[in-house]
């Protein structure tokens, strides 16, 4: 398609662009939790998000002289820029997901900690009314101090164990993206096609970039 009413906004040439970078990111693990990676994903949401907000402003403006042409164009390569911006936009919303699941996760804990304090202050304001408070202070405190320490451990065995969860996740994702492709490379090398060459094929089809050809994970 030849961009000619919006070629202010953007050209043919820019779409290919955006188009190739997006197909990069299709089936690709990106750590979103990692600041640097987590940025660029965003950025290159927001720079095609705007170049959208840009477009439907510029159609408003020239749709009376271009109603049908304007029309035609505006849906080409808004449909286009929003697939390109499918992997930004999803790698965006489960690393959201991720941090809602993360932060209400805290919410709890913390919750289950002051109900904990509630608890011992209760527990001391009903030994402060009993009359053998003063003899049975010493217990009460070791029993406070153990009830704490208690709490504090099992937050923190929690915590161990869904870090240990994630790192188990993502390596069985990445070992099993590799004895995949290690499968494919084994095929093509009984073919007599050399492994330079066979490599090269993996990785553009990984990326969508060889025609009716797709790896599944």
């Amino acid at each position: 398609m030849n961009v000619t009413i919006f070629k202010d906004l953007t050209t043919e040439e820019k779409l290919v662009s955006i188009e190739v970078e997006a197909a990069e990111y299709i089936g690709l693990y990106v750590d979103m939790d990692d600041l640097k990676q987590r940025k660029y994903v965003k950025d290159k949401e927001s720079e095609i998000g705007s170049i959208r907000k840009a477009l439907n402003t510029s159609r408003i403006k020239k749709v009376k002289d271009y109603t049908m042409q304007v029309k035609s164009e505006f849906d080409a390569i808004d449909e286009r820029l929003a697939k390109a911006n499918e992997p930004f936009a999803l790698l965006h919303d489960e690393h959201k997901a991720e941090r809602a699941k993360v932060l209400a996760k805290e919410k709890a804990d913390r919750e289950a900690i002051l109900m904990a304090e509630q608890k011992l202050v209760d527990h001391e304001f009903a030994l402060l009314l009993d009359k053998s408070y003063l003899s049975d202070k010493a217990e009460a405190e070791k029993l406070i101090l153990a009830e704490a320490e208690k709490l504090a451990a099992e937050i923190a065995k929690r915590e161990r164990e869904r870090e240990e969860l994630e790192v188990l996740r993502r390596t069985k994702d990445k070992e099993h993206v590799r004895g995949v492709n290690r499968s494919i490379l084994a095929a093509l090398l009984s073919h007599d096609i050399d492994e330079g060459s066979a490599r090269s094929m993996i990785a553009l089809a990984a990326k969508g970039m060889l025609p009716n050809i797709t790896i599944t994970y």
